[in-house]
């Protein structure tokens, strides 16, 4: 036990970061917490990218932090949004801000465990409400009940008298032409949306973005999931919140058990599930969870062949949004008819992946980083908030030897120097806490240059340095080796992870490549909710011995896992009418780098972003690849046929 400093007279357990134990990790994070919550998060609670008004306007955010004050404007003599000159729009915060509410929920749930004053506990409650009151207005404004938006963004201030929002409102293009066909006729990757709700939100305040994709999804259901745990059964939260976020989850969650009829590689037509649908009745671009589709090309439903990535991804989702709502049916579909009844649990590999198992997760220099991170939450919702130990120990073993530290692969997320991974692995893992991780940890995160986090540029290797293979970086210390390969986003990588203090800087580190050695530039100012993530996860988890995992306080029991199996399958058999003559697409964007969803597309810098007038509406329109569909069914099916999927390993990422 440790006596927690500034809780006079309370003794706790010790947790992996003991409040007060490190001054200088304390004094950053919660300097970058403040910038996060009062400037990134003003406008609706989500954290959000945004760029600065100028060298005046970063001095003054400087000037704020310096004082021991919450109100941005009696110190800075600005509103909030007169210090930006831009918020990112809504395309891409499902899995930046979702993935980031962990550190709006674990800042709760620590100061309150903490014994912290009401003066601190106040705010921090009034954050998790916002983002109760969001994780609703992404569900409604879509329109349909199993809907979940990318995102949402107001049109203009909520308030009166309140300055402009530092953004412009782009072309929104409506769900249907005239005929009452989906428009636009092809689906792209996210298309901005008017207020589908009917009348639910109020009339012009919210635009959305649809085609929620999977990394968006995964990164809305943890956010869900750690909300739920900070608000349920608190007496100072209004619990009709959190019956309104466990509606939206039981709506969502029932979405996904709908069955759909696809076109698949045998050249029949069957029907699948957890497919992400949207408000025209359509499949989002990327919306296969099902592990019987690779990249939205369906395998029959008698194939040997499974993709991993999906089998992981869907049944996070699913135990997400089951811990939340408590629905009976998600706890029947989940344990009896996934784990049970399709076998899901025994195809969870164990070591390396089967003959027929294809696990892309990693590809040495061409690894797509954002596949890292989804993959690291859809584990985090398969195993903090489980209690079963025949599924927490096949799940463990896969999140120990095909997550955390693969044979042989220095891009396995125990090298990758992401505060993030570590402090997830410690959520995750059995082996009790690792002093010497918690310090790497703490390590890393005080070497980012945060409070605030600007997007500056990092040029660790000049054109000359490039062709010679080797550098010194940046803090005239380091020596870098470049790998012969560029990245997955073509750009030059180290050998190995580049520390935080001479990496370029990222919206969302963990789905960024460590290796990158140049990058970053102009006036981005980044939030840091994954870094903040990690911090306040490991303030609020105590240490454990070896044999002992961290569990969700609120993990739910169930009753279904070991019963003898069913011959009816739970839910909806077919998919109802969503929209005037849908076809469900079926399509894939490329065979050469394999990419679980929209990430396939590098990340943008702020810069970059305000350059393009399409991407700073927060719109971003995606294209797809038909061509090779018929290649990769040709080939997939000679897999099938052959019973080994390295050669296609090979294959998909050249």
């Amino acid at each position: 036990v440790v006596l927690l400093s500034g809780v006079s007279g309370t003794v706790l357990a010790q947790t992996v970061f003991p409040p007060g134990a490190d001054s200088e990790l304390d004094a950053k994070m919660l300097a970058q917490d403040r910038v996060f919550h009062l400037l990134h998060a003003y406008p609706f609670g989500v954290g959000l990218t945004g760029s600065y008004a100028g060298e005046e306007s970063l001095e003054l955010i400087r000037q704020f932090l310096a004082q021991d004050s919450d109100d941005v404007q009696a110190v800075t003599g600005k509103h909030p949004y007169e210090l930006f000159s831009y918020y990112e729009g809504p395309a891409g915060i499902g899995l930046r801000g979702g993935g980031a509410m962990l550190a709006t929920a674990f800042r709760y749930m620590s100061l309150k465990k903490e014994g912290a004053s009401e003066e601190k506990l106040a705010p921090a409650r009034a954050d998790i409400v916002r983002l109760l009151k969001y994780m609703r207005i992404i569900h409604d404004i879509t329109g349909v009940p199993y809907g979940l938006a990318r995102g949402a963004m107001l049109m203009h201030s909520e308030f009166p008298d309140e300055p402009p929002l530092p953004h412009t409102v782009p072309e929104l293009l409506p769900l249907f032409d005239e005929d009452g066909n989906p428009y636009p006729p092809e689906k792209s990757n996210g298309d901005c949306r008017p207020d589908n709700s009917g009348g639910v939100l109020p009339e012009g305040l919210w635009y959305w973005v649809d085609s929620c994709s999977k990394d968006q999804m995964v990164g809305w259901v943890a956010g869900m999931a750690t909300l739920y745990d900070a608000a349920v059964d608190d007496p100072d939260i209004d619990q009709s919140l959190v019956e309104s976020l466990q509606e939206v989850a039981r709506e969502v969650g029932a979405g996904l058990r709908v069955k759909y009829e696809m076109d698949c590689l045998d050249g029949k037509t069957h029907e699948y599930d957890l497919v992400i649908m949207d408000a025209d009745g359509r499949p989002t671009q990327h919306n296969d969870l099902n592990p019987l589709s690779i990249d939205n090309s369906y395998l029959p439903p008698d194939s040997k062949v499974y993709n991993v990535f999906n089998l992981i991804m869907g049944l996070g989702i699913v135990k997400g949004l089951y811990h939340v709502s408590g629905d009976p049916e998600a706890e029947s579909f989940l344990y009896q008819e996934l784990l049970q009844n399709r076998g899901y649990l025994d195809m969870v590999p164990e070591g390396d992946a089967s003959a027929t198992a294809m696990d892309y997760v990693y590809n040495g220099a061409d690894t797509n980083h954002s596949n890292v991170n989804m993959i690291a939450i859809a584990l985090f919702l398969n195993i903090y908030f489980e209690k079963d130990p025949t599924v927490l120990s096949k799940l463990r073993t896969y999140m120990e030897d095909n997550w955390w530290d693969v044979e042989g692969t220095p891009e396995s997320a125990r090298w990758l120097k992401q505060p993030y991974f570590l402090a997830l692995y410690e959520a995750m893992t059995s082996n009790g806490t690792d002093e010497a991780l918690a310090q790497q940890t703490a390590s890393l995160l005080k070497a980012f240059s945060l409070g605030p986090y600007i997007d500056e540029e990092r040029i660790n290797c000049d054109e000359a340095e490039l062709e010679a293979g080797s550098c010194l970086a940046i803090d005239g210390e380091t020596e870098l080796t470049l790998k012969s390969l560029s990245s997955w986003g073509s750009n030059p990588v180290a050998t190995e992870a580049l520390d935080p203090s001479i990496r370029p800087p990222s919206n969302f580190n963990a789905r960024s490549n460590p290796f990158e050695v140049n990058g970053g530039g102009g006036t981005g100012i980044l939030p840091g909710g994954d870094l903040l993530s990690a911090y306040w996860l490991l303030r609020y988890l105590p240490t454990r011995p070896a044999g002992e995992g961290a569990l969700s306080p609120h993990a739910r029991d169930h009753r279904w896992l070991g019963e003898p199996p069913v011959t009816e399958e739970p839910g909806p058999e077919v998919a109802p009418d969503l929209a005037p003559d849908v076809v469900a697409e079926d399509t894939v964007e490329s065979i050469d780098n394999i990419s679980a969803d929209d990430s396939s597309v590098p990340e943008d810098t702020t810069a970059q972003v305000e350059e393009s007038g399409k991407k700073s509406s927060g719109c971003v329109v995606g294209t797809s690849n038909p061509a090779t569909a018929s290649l990769l069914a040709l080939l997939l099916l000679l897999l099938m046929g052959l019973g080994t999927l390295e050669s296609a390993r090979r294959r998909f990422h050249g």
